[in-house]
């Protein structure tokens, strides 16, 4: 079951924008129309609102809205309810609403009670861990003077960001996260302070792409990825860097704005040494 959600989730990261735009009409559409002829307008609409909210959040699957909901049990009950309600309003519509809507309550906690256990499973701890293992990690700025700049400072930022140094030359250096759900996931900096991709210029700006695509092989020859996503954001370190992530089938990264999973455990501290070791082999021959 978990390896069919896993294909699932890849294959609707994966859907095209029409058919993504076809899916999040059909449900709504659907429910409200059969609510609608039975409860009439004022249901119908309500019917369509919810259905549309709730299609929109798991076909685009809003990394935001996920980690907020997870560990909220009145929010669990509340849709609960909601997703039993409607269906009860088009087969008992014989019945006055709040007998539907106490029936509802009855069957909606249960529901509630069955979700909250099951999504409960990765603490909402563990959860922001795990996304925080490809973003990088919230940066204290609160020890650090106006201007200062964490990767300008390589040993500190090896030491926030617990990772570690595997190749470096003039202009690059290349650095692997020894924690999170990713293993392998690598940070690719220029020495030179230079804050955002748009500034890019001189030897880096000419050796970027060679660069990036020997680290990015190597990453993906370390770690027996299919591919490995490249990113590159600046808003929590405006200095330029790219984050190296390695992406392999039913593995913690589903791509997108989330990239991982948020019940994706994370990786054992030897697969993160051995990671960081076979690419520092492959980059600089050392062991």
């Amino acid at each position: 079951m978990a390896r069919l959600r896993r294909r699932f989730a890849a294959w609707q990261n994966r859907m095209p924008v029409t058919w993504q735009a076809i899916s999040l009409l059909i449900l709504p559409v659907a429910m409200g129309t059969v609510v609608y002829r039975h409860q009439g307008w004022a249901l119908g609409l309500a019917a369509v609102l919810f259905y549309g909210f709730q299609s929109t959040v798991y076909t685009i699957r809003v990394p935001e809205y996920e980690a907020w909901q997870n560990g909220k049990g009145t929010w669990e009950v509340l849709m609960s309810v909601l997703l039993v309600f409607f269906p009860l309003a088009m087969l008992l519509d014989e019945l006055a609403l709040w007998q539907i809507g106490a029936i509802s309550v009855a069957v909606g906690a249960v529901l509630a009670l069955f979700l909250i256990r099951r999504r409960r499973v990765p603490l909402a701890g563990e959860a922001a861990q795990a996304a925080r293992s490809v973003l990088l990690p919230p940066l204290d700025r609160s020890g650090l003077p106006d201007g200062d700049c964490l990767l300008c400072r390589p040993a500190d930022a090896d030491r926030f960001f617990e990772r570690r140094r595997v190749w470096e030359d003039e202009h690059w250096r290349l650095s692997v996260v020894l924690r999170g759900a990713v293993a392998g996931f690598a940070h690719l900096e220029s020495r030179r302070h230079i804050p955002y991709l748009a500034d890019l210029d001189g030897p880096e700006a000419a050796t970027l792409g060679p660069v990036l695509a020997r680290a990015t092989a190597a990453v993906r020859e370390a770690t027996g990825a299919d591919k490995v996503y490249v990113t590159v954001f600046g808003d929590r370190v405006q200095h330029l860097h790219f984050n190296l992530a390695p992406c392999h089938p039913g593995g913690p990264l589903v791509g997108g704005a989330g990239q991982v999973r948020p019940d994706a455990p994370a990786a054992s501290p030897a697969a993160h040494d051995a990671a960081a070791k076979a690419v520092r082999r492959l980059l600089t021959g050392l062991a």
